[in-house]
């Protein structure tokens, strides 16, 4: 157990935990003892982790001057601390995969935050999903499309391609999973999705509540 002032949030890096704190980020061992720390002044947003844990993004607002400030995308490898790269934000909507951070419609390598590619103009980040992505394949929407959120009709595009996406049906929303009528976002675990193997089941309503009926389902990633 450690007492930890001012927690932010925790994610789950490669080598431990990784904290985040109103100072900056802090990783841990398994035993509890600090394997390195970040800290710089700035208003951070929680952190997000890549599929393999390898690398950890944290979007923040760095102080410019009294009254003004930049938004920052930065990238730390989680097993040593050190700064892979920073680049100004580009938008709300980042995913990561093993390899790559999607920042709008730029991606850039984890390694070096050198620029791969950049989207084409009808496909955006789906906004249903700003976090860890597949572990090589990233989650689209085409533009203007996708309103409504509980039946998500997702592209999924490998990371060194996106021209190359395909639409993927059947794929549940974070709510509905929860049993609630609205989808707020697709459950991703470890880079995985969950995707029904037959025609998704309809939703019946009991005592004034929305209710799913199970279905057989099957992983993509």
């Amino acid at each position: 157990t450690k007492d930890v002032p001012n927690l932010l949030a925790v994610v789950a890096g490669a080598a431990g935990p990784i904290i985040l704190t109103t100072d900056g980020l802090t990783a841990l061992r398994p035993d509890g003892t600090t394997l390195w720390t970040y800290h710089r002044q700035a208003e951070y947003e929680d952190p997000l982790i890549s599929p393999d844990g390898r690398h950890v993004v944290l979007r923040m607002s760095v102080p410019r001057s009294e009254s003004d400030s930049d938004n920052v995308i930065l990238v730390l490898d989680s097993l040593t601390g050190q700064v892979t790269s920073e680049h100004p934000a580009r938008g709300k909507g980042i995913q990561l995969t093993d390899s790559v951070v999607l920042d709008g419609d730029i991606a850039y390598d984890l390694a070096d935050g050198s620029q791969r590619w950049t989207l084409p103009d009808d496909f955006e980040v789906a906004n249903s999903h700003t976090k860890s992505a597949g572990h090589a394949s990233l989650i689209l929407e085409r533009r203007r499309e996708n309103s409504d959120r509980s039946k998500p009709v997702l592209l999924v595009a490998p990371d060194t391609d996106p021209s190359a996406a395909v639409e993927v049906q059947g794929i549940p929303a974070e709510d509905v999973c929860r049993g609630q009528s609205e989808g707020k976002g697709v459950v991703v675990v470890n880079g995985w999705v969950a995707q029904y193997a037959e025609a998704p089941p309809e939703e019946k309503e009991a005592d004034g509540e929305k209710l799913v009926e199970s279905a057989a389902m099957q992983a993509v990633t």
